[in-house]
């Protein structure tokens, strides 16, 4: 009778549990807050990958970045280890890239150990550009800066103080005080 009874209190201890657990009021929690760079961040992707086409959908270039937070009312977007990628007509690629970046539009500003570097078909480094800024314009495929540039070559060194690139045509134009060093 002793072993009825303590069956039934475990029974019946074992339903109250259950009941509490079914019917407890559901508890919300807050949603994680993540910490930004931009102050009003409508919203952040990681790993991005943008690839931009022409009319004839042939790829231009390709835009990538650990980590973009965007925020709609400054129409601004932060980039953090920026690369972007433009093919080269004849061979290769164009490669720059830098710590921090910024996208308003179709225009790209790279801040801080920018580098610039021109790969053959094999990824080998054939030209490898330096400076602490560079403005990207996406819709001329053109790069400028007007800080000092190291541009480095197996062949030659080249210092100067500002520079324009026009991917399309693959032409660098240095701007002002340079200095060049051929190897033999």
């Amino acid at each position: 009778m002793k072993r009825l009874k303590l069956n039934r209190w475990l029974i019946s201890a074992i339903a109250l549990g259950m009941f509490v657990l079914v019917f407890q009021p559901e508890v919300i929690q807050d949603p994680v807050q993540v910490a930004t760079q931009v102050h009003d961040t409508d919203y952040f992707m990681e790993k991005v990958v943008i690839h931009q086409f022409n009319t004839a959908g042939s790829q231009i270039n390709t835009l990538a970045a650990d980590r973009m937070e965007h925020s709609l009312k400054q129409d601004i977007s932060i980039l953090e280890t920026p690369l972007i990628t433009f093919a080269r007509s004849h061979s290769g690629e164009w490669q720059l890239s830098s710590n921090e970046g910024t996208l308003l539009n179709t225009i790209i500003k790279l801040e801080k150990d920018v580098k610039i570097e021109e790969l053959a078909k094999n990824k080998q480094i054939q030209t490898k550009i330096t400076t602490n800024q560079m403005t990207i314009n996406l819709d001329t495929n053109i790069a400028s800066t007007d800080q000092a540039v190291l541009i480095e070559s197996p062949y030659y060194q080249t210092q100067s103080t500002g520079l324009e690139i026009e991917f399309d045509q693959e032409i660098i134009y240095l701007k002002s005080d340079v200095i060049t060093k051929i190897y033999q």
